[in-house]
C-alpha cells in the first residue's frame, strides 16, 4: 500500500540510460525479486534516491512512508517492518549476484545498518571479500585481531537501555492493547529484581589463547581477576583485556530488543556485565543471561538440567550443540557450517532457589544468537511454540522448557546474516 497524495512515492525512471538504473531493472527483474513485491519496491525506492542524488532522504522513516505505507509519525521502536525487510532485502541481492548475475561487472549491496545502496566493481567487491577471509599468520594474534572487530565496550549499553525504556504510561497502554506474553510477563514482575546479565568476551578470548576451557570456579578466582592465568606469552596483553568490559555486538542488540518489550518494568531491571555478577543475585531474583559458557559462565550453573548442551572444541575452533539424549529422528550433535547455517539455543528454567525464573540465550555465532532473539520477538512463532508447550504439558501457565533453534546464513564482508528461524528440537523441564 503506497501513500497519495503529496506523500506519494517518486516516479521511477524505468526509462533512464543510467548503467546503474539498467542494472537494478535487470536486478528487479530477476527470479528472486519477482515473488516479492515489496523487496522489489524497496530495492527500486532506495536505488532511485541513491542514483538520483537524494540518498538523505533514504532513511527508514522514508522507507516505511514510501515503500510500507506508514505514515510519519509511525513508531519504528515497535515495528521493525524496515529493519526486517532490509535484512532480506540483502540477502536477495547476495543471492543475485553469486548466482544469476554471477556475470554482471558490477554488485550492488547495502551495508548492514544503513539502507542506501552502494555500487562497487565486481573485482573491487571480490576484494573486500578475500581481504575479510584472509588467514592470519598467527593463530595466537588472530585470536584478538578477531576479537577487536567483534566486540564493542559495555557502555554501549547504557543508550541501548536508554532507548528501550519508555514512559509508564505508553507500557502501560501497550499492556493493555496486548494480552500478556506468558514468557516476559514471568521475567519481569513487581515481586523481584530482574537482571540481564551480559557476556564477558575477553573470557573467550583467554581460553582461545589457553586452548582449553575454564570453569566458573576459575573465572571467579583471584588469578584469573589478576590476568594470571593464561598463556604466558600473551600474560600481559591478556591482562588488559581481562580488566576491561568488552562484550558482544548482539548482546548489545538483543538488551535493546528486551528493553522495548511492554512488560519490562524499568525501575525492576538491571543490567550487569557477566566479571560483575553475584550468586546473590542469580538466587532470589530473575535473570536473563545472554551468551554461551565460553563467553558467560553463569550459565554452569542451569547446565546440568538441560538436553541441549552448547561445547567448544578448541584445537578445531569450533562450537557446536550436543544433544544428550536423542529422540528418534534427531542428531546426537548439531555442527556448525559457517556461511551456510548456524544454531541457538533458548532455555527457560527456574532460578537458583525455585523462586524466580531465567532465561539462557545463547548461539554457536551471533547469527544464531539473533535467531533466537528473532523467535523470541516475534509472536507469530513463540506464540504458537508456547500454546503448543502448554497443551503438552497439560498445564494453564507456560512450563520450563529448552530449546535448539537453526537458522540459514548468508555470509557477508564481516558477518553471517540469518534468515527466519527453525525449531530443530525441543524439551520441557520438569
Amino acid at each position: 500500500m503506497k501513500p497519495n497524495a503529496e506523500d506519494s512515492s517518486p516516479a521511477y525512471d524505468s526509462g533512464s540510460t543510467d548503467s546503474k538504473w539498467a542494472l537494478v531493472q535487470r536486478v528487479a527483474a530477476s527470479d528472486q525479486f519477482r515473488r516479492s513485491e515489496r523487496l522489489r519496491e524497496f530495492l527500486l525506492y532506495v536505488a532511485d534516491r541513491a542514483i538520483h542524488g537524494h540518498a538523505d532522504e533514504v532513511t527508514e522513516r522514508q522507507v516505511g512512508l514510501h515503500v510500507f505505507g506508514r505514515s510519519l509519525e509511525h513508531n519504528y521502536s515497535e515495528d521493525n517492518i524496515v529493519r526486517s525487510h532490509a535484512r532480506l532485502l540483502r540477502l536477495k541481492l547476495e543471492s543475485y549476484f553469486s548466482r544469476a548475475g554471477k556475470d554482471e561487472p558490477v554488485v550492488i549491496t547495502i551495508p548492514t545498518g544503513a539502507y542506501v545502496p552502494v555500487f562497487q566493481p565486481r573485482e573491487v567487491h571480490a576484494a573486500v571479500v578475500s581481504s575479510a577471509e584472509a588467514p592470519a599468520g598467527s593463530r595466537k594474534w588472530a585470536v584478538f585481531a578477531y576479537a577487536l572487530s567483534s566486540v564493542v565496550v559495555i557502555a554501549s549499553l547504557l543508550y541501548a537501555w536508554a532507548a528501550g525504556s519508555g514512559p509508564d504510561a505508553v507500557r502501560a497502554e501497550l499492556m493493555a492493547s496486548a494480552p500478556p506474553n506468558p514468557l516476559w510477563s514471568r521475567l519481569f514482575d513487581e515481586a523481584r529484581l530482574t537482571t540481564i546479565v551480559v557476556s564477558d568476551h575477553a573470557f573467550a578470548i583467554n581460553q582461545e589463547a589457553l586452548g582449553r576451557s575454564l570453569t566458573l570456579e576459575e573465572y571467579l578466582s583471584p588469578a584469573y581477576r589478576a590476568g594470571e592465568m593464561t598463556d604466558p606469552r600473551l600474560e600481559s596483553m591478556v591482562h588488559r583485556f581481562v580488566s576491561r568490559h568488552y562484550t558482544l555486538l548482539s548482546d548489545v542488540t538483543a538488551v535493546a530488543q528486551i528493553m522495548r518489550r511492554a512488560e519490562l518494568l524499568p525501575a525492576r531491571v538491571c543490567i550487569r556485565y557477566a566479571r560483575d555478577l553475584t550468586m546473590r543475585e542469580l538466587v532470589t531474583g530473575n535473570a536473563i543471561l545472554l551468551g554461551g559458557n565460553d563467553v558467560n559462565p553463569w550459565r554452569e550453573l542451569y547446565e546440568p538440567q538441560l538436553n541441549f548442551v552448547q561445547m567448544w572444541e578448541h584445537a578445531a575452533h569450533r562450537n557446536y550443540f550436543l544433544n544428550r539424549a536423542p529422540r528418534p529422528g534427531e542428531r546426537d550433535r548439531y555442527d556448525v557450517q559457517l556461511g551456510s547455517h548456524q544454531y541457538g539455543g533458548l532455555a527457560f528454567v527456574p532460578n537458583l532457589n525455585q523462586s524466580g525464573e531465567v532465561l539462557l540465550i545463547y548461539g554457536t555465532a551471533m547469527a544464531g544468537v539473533e535467531a533466537v532473539m528473532d523467535f523470541l520477538m516475534n509472536p507469530a512463532m513463540s506464540d504458537k511454540f508456547y500454546q503448543k508447550l502448554k497443551l503438552e504439558a497439560a498445564s494453564p501457565e507456560l512450563p520450563h522448557f529448552e530449546l535448539l533453534l537453526t537458522t540459514t546464513t548468508v555470509s557477508n564482508a564481516s558477518t553471517e546474516i540469518p534468515m527466519e528461524p527453525a525449531i530443530v528440537a525441543y524439551r520441557i523441564i520438569h
